[in-house]
C-alpha cells in the first residue's frame, strides 16, 4: 500500500513497479466513492476481486491511496483482511513545488506529461496557499496514522524516485520479500511536467506570501489574506474531510 498525496511521483513509482512484472500493478483502486460503497458490505471475495487487476502472477498486489481516499474505507476492516500488507510512505520534500504542480495540473486537467493541457495555466496565489495547507495537513494525517498503529512504513521521496527509480523499486521488493537480483524495469521514461511557468510561479509566490517575520499558522482558517478569502469560501463548500479527488479549486482573478 503506497500512502501518498497528489503530485508526489506516485505515477512514476507505480509505472516502474508494474513494469517489473512481479511487484503488483499499483493503482488507485479505492478512488471512487460509489465503487467503494458497493464493497462496504462485500465479503472477502468482493475485496479480492477489487484487487485482482492489481496483482501480478506471483501473488504480489499493490495499490496507492491518498488520505482523502482512505476516508472512503474508514470504519471498515478491509486493511485488516489483506494478507501480508506492507506500507510505503511517499512524500515530496519540495512542498511548494508540489503545491504549484497540483494547481497547474488541476487548472489544465493535465496530470501527466502525455496528456495535452485543456487550458492555459494562470498564477493564483490563493490556490497555491490552499494547496500548501491541504497537502501539509494530508501528510500529517498519514504520519499520525502510522504513529497511532505503530507502523514502520518504508519512507520514499519524490526526489529519490526521480534520481534513481530502480533503487526505490528494489527497496519495495525487499520489503515484500521478492528477490531483487533479477528485477528490472521495462518502463519507458516519463517526462517531468515542471517548466519555466513553475519556476515563475514559485518566485512570484515567495515574493507575495513569503517573509521571515512570521510563521504561518496551520489550518484552512489561517488563509486570511485578501487572496485567501476565495480559498476560505471554497473551504466551506469543499471541507477537507470530504475532498477526495484532485479537484483543487482555482478562480481566475477579475480582468
Amino acid at each position: 500500500m503506497i500512502c501518498t498525496e497528489e503530485r508526489s511521483g506516485s505515477n512514476l513509482l507505480c509505472h516502474h513497479l508494474e513494469s517489473t512484472g512481479v511487484l503488483g500493478r499499483p493503482d488507485e483502486v479505492f478512488k471512487y466513492a460509489a465503487a467503494v460503497a458497493r464493497l462496504r458490505h462485500a465479503g472477502p471475495s468482493g475485496l479480492y476481486d477489487r484487487l485482482k487487476p492489481a496483482t501480478t502472477a506471483n501473488g504480489v498486489y499493490g495499490f496507492k491511496l491518498f488520505s482523502g481516499h482512505f476516508d472512503f474505507i474508514a470504519g471498515t476492516d478491509w486493511l485488516e483482511r489483506l494478507p501480508a500488507l506492507q506500507f510505503v510512505y511517499l512524500e515530496r520534500r519540495d512542498l511548494l513545488g508540489q503545491a504549484i504542480s497540483l494547481v497547474k495540473a488541476t487548472q489544465t486537467r493535465s496530470f501527466r506529461a502525455s496528456i495535452t493541457p485543456m487550458t492555459e495555466p494562470f498564477y493564483d496565489r490563493a490556490a497555491i496557499a490552499f494547496a500548501l495547507q491541504r497537502l501539509t495537513l494530508a501528510q500529517a494525517r498519514w504520519k499520525i496514522f502510522f504513529a497511532t498503529n505503530d507502523l514502520r512504513a518504508l519512507p520514499l521521496t519524490y526526489e529519490e524516485i526521480c534520481d534513481d527509480p530502480m533503487a526505490a523499486v528494489r527497496s519495495i521488493a525487499e520489503r515484500v520479500d521478492v528477490d531483487v537480483a533479477g528485477i528490472v524495469s521495462s518502463a519507458p521514461a516519463m517526462s517531468v511536467q515542471r517548466n519555466a511557468v513553475s519556476d515563475e510561479w514559485r518566485e512570484r509566490y515567495v515574493q507575495d506570501a513569503g517573509g521571515l517575520r512570521r510563521i504561518a499558522p496551520l489550518g484552512f482558517s489561517a488563509l486570511r489574506n485578501s487572496g485567501g478569502t476565495v480559498a476560505r469560501k471554497l473551504v466551506g463548500r469543499f471541507p477537507f474531510s470530504s475532498w477526495y479527488g484532485p479537484t483543487l479549486p482555482a478562480v481566475r482573478p477579475p480582468e
